[in-house]
């Protein structure tokens, strides 16, 4: 009777013993190491301000008269090096010109200033204007005075456009921001006249240089449109006017409505957040107030896609930022801030087989570069051999947020084995800029920088004979760069 219990007893644990087995025998095993099948590189972030074309902070450069000093290059050299600043607005007032030409003087002062920021790899911001005291009238010339002058510079411009980042409108008004003026109506606007103003400067400028306007209300008169008329992505760089003119607001957060940049503010504040998404914006504060708190100009900045401001002014304002730990957050996010996230290459690369590159990035900065900028990858052996593929991507439309890069391409069928360095590079399409590493744009990390040639350094790969190889039968091709 014991036996039988026995027997019983054992029979109903049985289950409860095997089944942990079973269970266990049933579980995947243990997942083996996968080799992928591409390269992969991950990045760091720099976070610091750095040197990059075209945006961030600007010094300001007045030139009084025609017997003013041309900016030296020791002077440029400084705000290069020390104070990692790109830009310079340059401001020419022309007083003495009030009934006539433009003196050979006066334009070979502007001459030797482009001169000099293309030897040190800077660009500026160009401003006319007559007078800079509100106490000295008349504050401008008559309109036909004006457009005589900007058809005598027209010459000037143009050869120097390469180092025009952009033109702030000018020429009407004490300090050329069309306010108190004597000739194109004040207080109300005489629209038809400073239209003429910006005519002349579209001709005097290339159609992919920017003239800035001091309030969205003078980019809406001027061309009669209406705050519902922001430009739109498909408008954006096709040089139409409206996709010419940009933004300067020079007071910035000085007040609710920043001295009267805003006269139907939140409109018009809708209007500007959507339109400088593909128009350059900036200028400069002039007041301190509560709505310059950190907070505010955070999201005032980021709102309206800021890419260069004043370093000097208003230091009031700029002392709030230092004060409330947002000053090197705001002057790194200007204009762009292109932070790579990680490379990835298909392995199994032999000569003439397909490439594919995949680049995740983000631009963490306010804006887009504003102006034309060329893409391309460099494929570099190990002895000295480089390569070159521009990559259709436009990085005008690179707007902060996210940014893939998918690239497939073929390699050279007669490409030498061995490893290879791929970089990015981002330079100006200027020819007289081209090869010049300060005009090519950084990518904010950490060991990727070539400051030498002005490339970001992505991935590396090796090139064998192997069989496995996909080759290529595509028009995208590397080719070989001369040495």
């Amino acid at each position: 009777m014991k036996i039988d219990n026995l027997k019983k007893t054992t029979l109903f644990f049985i289950p409860f013993l095997i089944l942990p087995v079973l269970l266990h025998s049933c579980k995947d095993p243990k997942p083996e190491p996968v080799e992928l099948d591409y390269y992969v590189q991950h990045y760091e972030p720099l976070d610091e301000i750095i040197f990059n074309p075209e945006r961030g902070h600007y010094t300001h450069r007045g030139t009084a008269n025609q017997n003013a000093a041309p900016i030296s290059v020791s002077a440029l050299e400084t705000v290069r090096n020390f104070h990692k600043v790109s830009l310079v607005l340059t401001i020419y007032y022309l007083g003495e010109f009030m009934e006539g030409a433009i003196s050979d003087q006066m334009i070979g002062i502007i001459e030797q200033n482009m001169t000099n920021l293309r030897e040190t790899g800077l660009k500026c911001i160009v401003r006319f204007a007559y007078k800079s005291n509100v106490n000295d009238e008349p504050w401008d010339p008559s309109p036909d005075i004006v457009l005589q002058h900007i058809e005598q510079l027209t010459p000037v411009l143009q050869q120097n456009s390469d180092v025009i980042a952009l033109a702030e409108a000018g020429f009407i008004g004490v300090w050329g921001e069309w306010y108190y003026t004597s000739s194109f109506g004040y207080p109300e606007a005489d629209w038809p006249l400073r239209k003429q103003v910006i005519d002349a400067w579209m001709e005097a400028l290339p159609q992919n240089r920017m003239i800035m306007v001091r309030t969205p209300k003078y980019k809406t008169n001027l061309f009669n449109i209406t705050l519902a008329d922001y430009l739109n992505e498909t408008e954006a760089y096709s040089g139409i006017p409206k996709a010419r003119i940009g933004h300067h607001n020079d007071c910035f957060l000085a007040s609710h409505n920043d001295y009267g940049t805003y006269s139907n503010i939140y409109a018009e504040k809708d209007y500007l957040e959507m339109d400088t998404r593909f128009v350059c914006m900036g200028g400069e504060t002039c007041n301190p107030s509560v709505y310059c708190e950190c907070d505010n100009a955070l999201t005032e900045t980021a709102r309206f896609h800021w890419s260069y401001l004043n370093k000097d002014y208003h230091t009031g304002v700029l002392n709030i930022w230092e004060d409330g730990n947002c000053y090197q957050d705001i002057i790194m996010r200007l204009g762009y801030r292109f932070l790579l996230d990680s490379t990835t290459v298909n392995k199994n690369l032999s000569p003439g087989s397909a490439i594919t590159l995949r680049i995740a990035m983000k631009n963490d900065g306010y804006a887009a570069p504003f102006n034309p900028r060329e893409a391309e990858l460099i494929l570099e052996h190990a002895d000295g051999n480089t390569y070159v593929l521009p990559i259709q991507h436009d990085p005008r439309f690179w707007l902060p947020g996210e940014i893939n890069l998918s690239i497939e391409a073929g390699l050279p069928i007669d490409a030498p084995l061995g490893d290879y360095t791929v970089y990015l590079h981002l330079p100006d399409p200027e020819p007289l800029l081209r090869g010049n590493p300060f005009y090519s744009i950084r990518c904010s990390n950490t060991g990727i920088w070539d400051e030498d040639r002005g490339y970001n350094k992505l991935i590396g790969f090796t090139l064998t004979n192997n069989e496995e190889s996909v080759m290529y039968n595509g028009d995208k091709l590397f080719t070989l760069m001369p040495r």
